[in-house]
This record gives structure tokens, sequence and C-alpha cells, in this order.
């Protein structure tokens, strides 16, 4: 059985109604950080969007695209994380890669630049495994630009291409 992380305060005598709504609040706040602190739900939150009609203009835009240049991406499945944070997977698409390019002219990062973690620590889990993989950003990208931002991780053996996008207010 899971213990609580802090036991309850008993109610003091003597202290001030903004004293008891302090200590109130501090109780609230340990509880809600007992664990990790995150900023937005844990991956094992992220669904899949099954309905294209759900899916982001951007993304939906990007496949009508890649099919009018003769890339199949049927296939692909879209998950949500967060209201505006879409995770895009396509598994062997031959010249996806080299069609993202030329559309945002991709630069190759580093793995431990922060868009590069980014990916891995917010994305579905096992969607990014432990492999090699090579990290992109579109060229406008910069951590906390305003408007579309797009990182994508690629699996070279394993032909997986993760695109993760969000819109940054």
């Amino acid at each position: 059985m899971n213990e609580p992380c802090m036991s309850p305060t008993p109610h003091i005598r003597g202290r001030s109604f903004g004293t008891e709504l302090a200590l109130s609040a501090a109780l609230l706040i340990g509880a809600y950080g007992c664990g990790e602190y995150r900023e937005t739900p844990p991956p094992t939150a992220t669904k899949a969007v099954r309905l294209r009609s759900q899916w982001p203009g951007r993304i939906i835009e990007l496949v009508d695209d890649a099919g009018r240049n003769g890339i199949d991406l049927k296939s692909a499945t879209v998950y949500q994380y967060i209201t505006d944070e879409y995770y895009f997977e396509s598994v062997d698409v031959p010249g996806l890669l080299d069609f993202l390019n030329d559309r945002w002219s991709l630069r190759q990062i580093g793995a431990d630049e922060w868009a590069a973690n980014r990916i891995r620590q917010r994305a579905p889990v096992g969607l990014i495994g432990e492999s090699d993989w090579t990290y992109y950003v579109s060229d406008r990208y910069a951590p906390g630009q305003k408007g579309d931002s797009f990182i994508l991780a690629v699996d070279d053996r394993k032909g997986k291409i993760v695109l993760r996008y969000y819109y940054n207010f």
C-alpha cells in the first residue's frame, strides 16, 4: 500500500487566518510536489489521435504536401502529449527526411542540446529508444521562439522518424 508522502498537520491554536491559509497552501504544494517536479503530465499520458480531423493543421498540411510529392504517410501515427504538443511517428517512408529538409532547411544538432533532450524526455514511452538517434531542428528554431516549433529524431537503422510539433505562445 502506498504511504502518503506527507502526513497531515494538526490544527494549531492561536494562528491567524493568514497563517492558516499559508500553511494550507504549503501543505497542498508539498503534497503535489512529493515526486519529481513536472511541468506537464508524464509521457504515459500521451494518447494516439486517431481522427485526422483532430490533428493540428500543420501536421495535416505536412501529410497532404508529402502526398502531393509522392510520399505516402498513411501509416504514420500522431500522438497528443498536451494541448498544443504533438508527436508524429513514421517508419520506413523513403524520401521523407529529404522532403522535410527541403521544407524546413533542417540543421543537425547534438544529442546533448536542449531540443534533443526535450524530444527524448517528452515523447511517448518507447517511441524513441536507446539506439543511435540523430536530431534535427528547422532553421528558424530557437528555444523559446514564438510560433510553430519542429524537432526531429531520426533512427536511420530502423528508418524511423519522430517529429515533435508544438505551438509556442
